[in-house]
């Protein structure tokens, strides 16, 4: 760096520390103060009751908005367990999604997952908008810090699904307890 003064260089990292102190300083004693944090919070699960409700239950004749006024709403994450995934699963009530790389998912995923990579998520539109209303589309991947998953979800959020969680625990857990499903789904989209 001899194009840099040493004397131009010095006063910049001077001031950059005199910058970063008084940032410190300032966050230290505001009412309002950003909370650093060095691990990851523990994840907070939706109640099984928010995944038990049944979506046909309000459903007033000629009313098909019952379908989509469901947990979403708030426009918050919902985030189910592993145990929540497999009640879903079992009650046929959930839609898995493989957020992550093809690559990724071949080498494993979910039994019954569809692949569903959100980085290329405009390319599946017409997928999509066929997936049902009234079962809950769970999105995942590896687990954290992954948050492929999330993206996914806001994606699917922001469609004006209502019935969308997150598996954040993700393939990592689910492989500890239970298999995993190798290659391709026979019901796998096709772009």
């Amino acid at each position: 760096m001899k194009w840099i003064p040493k004397s131009a260089l010095r006063q910049g990292i001077a001031i950059t520390a005199i910058a970063a102190i008084i940032g410190l300083a300032v966050n230290a004693f505001h009412p309002r103060n950003v909370q650093f944090s060095f691990t990851r919070p523990s994840l907070e699960y939706a109640p099984d009751s928010l995944l038990t409700e049944d979506p046909l239950s309000d459903n007033i004749a000629g009313q098909s908005d019952s379908l989509t006024m469901a947990p979403n709403q708030s426009g918050e994450l919902i985030v189910i367990s592993t145990k929540q995934v497999r009640q879903l699963v079992s009650r046929g009530q959930a839609v898995l999604l493989d957020a992550r790389t093809r690559a990724e998912y071949t080498a494993g995923h979910l039994p019954g997952a569809r692949h569903l990579p959100v980085e290329f998520v405009y390319e599946y539109e017409n997928q999509i908008t066929a997936f049902p209303k009234d079962k809950w589309l769970v999105c995942y991947c590896d687990g954290p810090p992954c948050d492929l998953g999330e993206l996914l979800a806001y994606e699917l959020m922001l469609r004006e699904f209502n019935r969308v969680a997150v598996y954040q625990d993700g393939l990592n857990d689910w492989k500890k307890r239970y298999p995993i499903v190798k290659g391709k789904e026979a019901g796998d989209f096709e772009k």
